[in-house]
């Protein structure tokens, strides 16, 4: 006796379609990836389950980072984008320059942390990969660098010395 309904859902499809079937579910607190086949002979099923509660855990905790990390970088850069359009306004010549090199760098890392939410919703995506690449480069010294136009594609370069 199975007391969880889309377990017991996958075992009714794979006796009435005779196809291998499979479901998640949950019984009292662990999460069962489920899996149920027909033998060759005679009207049997095997029905495997999965423990995977540890990973959805693991899955909601990134999730959880990734939403912290996000609101923590997006916050300071609102600020700083605020701050940039204010003294904008009133700046001389002479510090435009460095007005632009804040704002492109504002709009530039609020891109790479922030997930266009759309792709991440199909994907699975983070927001945080170009992140950590870099993190990982740097660490062994090495660099990222990206090249981007509109409409033609993205190349990124990685680059590590020999050991």
């Amino acid at each position: 006796m199975v007391r969880s309904s889309a377990l017991s859902e996958a075992v009714r499809k794979a006796r009435a379609s005779r196809d291998e079937t499979s479901e998640e579910g949950a019984i009292g607190d662990h999460v069962y990836f489920c899996s149920v086949a027909h033998l060759t002979t005679g009207d049997r099923l095997v029905v495997t389950l999965h423990d995977i509660t540890e990973i959805r855990a693991l899955e909601k905790a990134k999730k959880d980072f990734v939403v912290n990390v996000s609101h923590e970088l997006r916050t300071p850069l609102t600020a700083i984008k605020g701050f940039l359009e204010t003294v904008e306004t009133g700046a001389e010549g002479e510090n435009r320059p460095y007005l632009e090199i804040i704002r492109r760098n504002t709009e530039r890392i609020e891109r790479f942390y922030v997930v266009d939410k759309s792709r991440s919703k199909k994907l699975g995506g983070t927001g945080l990969g170009l992140s950590i690449v870099k993190h990982i480069a740097l660490a062994h010294k090495g660099s990222v660098s990206v090249k981007s136009r509109v409409g033609e594609g993205t190349t990124f370069l990685v680059l590590l010395p020999l050991a």
